[in-house]
């Protein structure tokens, strides 16, 4: 693959070039319908409670942030872009860092959930793993991991599945892929396939991830 249009486990070559730029990124995710997605995603299975601590890897410009009101949010984003248009937005509302999950390791305090929207699908089952191990460490005992990302499923549309192999992660999977990885990690795992959640044909694998029972 050419390295200049292969980064990071997506691809950034042609049109999805643009999606690096925070207002593009937003409008685009916004027309398609981000927000009822990030809306069943807060109300169905984050379920935000005030005071709540939520670490949101791969945060992008923190449009999450809008659906956990009374959280004590932090995003973290390799991309300073992105962090720098959180900051504008939210400063008043959270804390914005560029790194990775790695980086928080010794963050003063764990989490109560820690998210990944969208994140998944830009790893190789190794990075995937590793993750996972990462954030086992950066959890409350009670706390739970959360994730949103493309899938392929038997039952989606043609339609749905030619936008998908579209997308700029180069490793989409069935749901049991992201599962089988979590697996490894987490005591137990919950899986849910939701179809048509934006204004498109769409698949989604959410998964809810903890050391102890859901």
């Amino acid at each position: 693959m050419p390295t200049d249009q292969y980064e990071a486990g997506e691809k950034t070559d042609g049109w999805r070039a643009i999606l690096g730029l925070p207002f593009i990124y937003s409008t685009v995710q916004n027309i398609l319908g981000a927000n009822r997605v990030r809306r069943v995603l807060a109300d169905q299975y984050v379920k935000p409670i005030p005071g709540m601590r939520v670490l949101d890897i791969g945060c992008g410009p923190a449009d999450m942030v809008n659906f956990l009101p009374g959280v004590t949010y932090v995003g973290v984003d390799h991309s300073a872009a992105y962090i720098e248009a959180a900051r504008a937005r939210f400063a008043d509302r959270g804390a914005f860092h560029v790194g990775d999950a790695g980086e928080l390791r010794s963050y003063e305090q764990p989490f109560d959930l820690v998210m990944a929207i969208g994140l998944l699908h830009h790893m190789s089952d190794e990075q995937m793993e590793a993750f996972f191990t990462i954030v086992a460490t950066l959890l409350t005992p009670s706390g739970r991991f959360i994730s949103l990302d493309p899938c392929y499923s038997d039952n989606q549309s043609s339609i749905a599945r030619a936008i998908i192999r579209r997308d700029r992660g180069l490793f989409v999977r069935p749901a049991t892929g992201y599962q089988d990885a979590a697996d490894q990690v987490f005591s137990h795992v919950e899986m849910d396939v939701r179809h048509g959640l934006p204004r498109m044909p769409y698949s989604h694998a959410i998964m809810v991830a903890s050391q102890t029972q859901l």
